[in-house]
């Protein structure tokens, strides 16, 4: 018992899901305690052929009779066990659990699981936000995934924002208007795509509107900034125009693509930004990617991906828990 807490004490704050008998220590558990209680007949059963336990006898069901009661004590979830097979043990756990998500691929980098549980944390919300690495060829499962397991939000990241459209139930109009999504919620079992991309772009260019905006990309993430833009002009990697001196005239640069995760890479050529030019970089892997870097060091205003990633998370929050979302603590979370 004493080698058991001391190991329950190391994992301290790490995310983890720990297996363990009656008896346990709880103190230094700080999170759901998930009680999977079983009738001692059917554990006898399960049990039967597999162990020797001399002491597993009438006594030990008593014993175990009389604990139970404080078991669920314990428990901040009781799930029955005895006529169920394990997936459907895993799929009652996981709807009880109030989870959201991001998916992508990659999605290991992700910021947004520190993000929304900052903001879950701060207003007492009973939500985990977990991280999903899906394939494009799974994409298709995601909506019975969703309703399998009780999801009740999922945000998309990059690179399924358009092609995860053609599996869902319904388009908000927005969304449908842009052809991208990065939210997805459960609405009782009908899964529903919206885009809050469009809304941090939208209120972060406010002051900006009149001016022409370059938009490097093509993806998910540049249809919500052409949307949010007006007067705009896409330059494509496809097209090998990212090096065209043209950039250099537009007042507002906008990049959607993810050039700029390894700090050595630009996706345009510092000579292209000047004074007065305000730069966005929706990647926000690094501190500061190197557009940012040399955007400042030119004189141009800037907007990095964290403050992007913010945005569309403060509405997208609303969207998955109905209640505003607190900016500062989520804001503090990414720093």
């Amino acid at each position: 018992r004493d080698f058991e807490n001391l190991a329950l004490e190391r994992i301290g704050d790490e995310d983890a899901i720990v297996s363990m008998g009656g008896g346990s220590n709880l103190e230094f558990i700080d999170g759901k305690t998930i009680y999977l209680k079983t009738s001692f007949e059917v554990i006898t059963e399960r049990l039967k052929d597999k162990i020797d336990r001399p002491l597993f006898d009438d006594e030990a069901g008593k014993l175990y009779e009389k604990r139970c009661p404080i078991y669920e004590k314990q428990a901040d979830i009781i799930i029955e066990t005895d006529f169920l097979s394990v997936d459907e043990v895993c799929q009652k756990t996981v709807k009880n659990l109030n989870i959201f998500m991001v998916i992508g691929a990659p999605v290991s980098h992700s910021l947004s699981p520190k993000m929304h549980n900052a903001g879950y944390d701060e207003l007492g919300l009973d939500f985990f936000y977990l991280t999903k690495k899906i394939p494009v060829e799974d994409l298709k499962h995601v909506p019975d995934f969703m309703r399998m397991y009780g999801i009740k939000g999922i945000s998309v990241t990059a690179p399924h924002k358009i092609e995860i459209i053609k599996y869902l139930d319904e388009i908000e109009d927005t969304a449908k208007e842009i052809g991208a999504v990065n939210t997805l919620i459960n609405k009782n079992g009908k899964i529903v795509g919206y885009n809050t991309d469009f809304l941090a772009i939208s209120d972060l260019l406010k002051n900006h509107r009149a001016k022409k905006v370059a938009i490097l990309g093509e993806g998910g993430m540049a249809k919500a900034m052409a949307y949010a833009s007006g007067n705009f002009k896409i330059f494509s990697r496809k097209l090998a125009n990212f090096a065209s001196s043209e950039i250099v005239d537009f007042g507002v640069i906008m990049n959607a693509t993810p050039i700029g995760i390894n700090p050595d890479e630009s996706p345009i050529q510092a000579k292209f930004l000047r004074k007065g030019q305000i730069v966005f970089d929706a990647v926000y892997s690094q501190k500061e990617t190197r557009l940012i870097r040399e955007a400042k060091e030119a004189g141009a205003e800037t907007v990095n991906g964290k403050e992007i990633l913010l945005k569309q998370g403060i509405a997208q929050f609303k969207l998955f828990t109905g209640q505003d979302a607190p900016e500062e603590v989520m804001r503090k979370s990414l720093t």
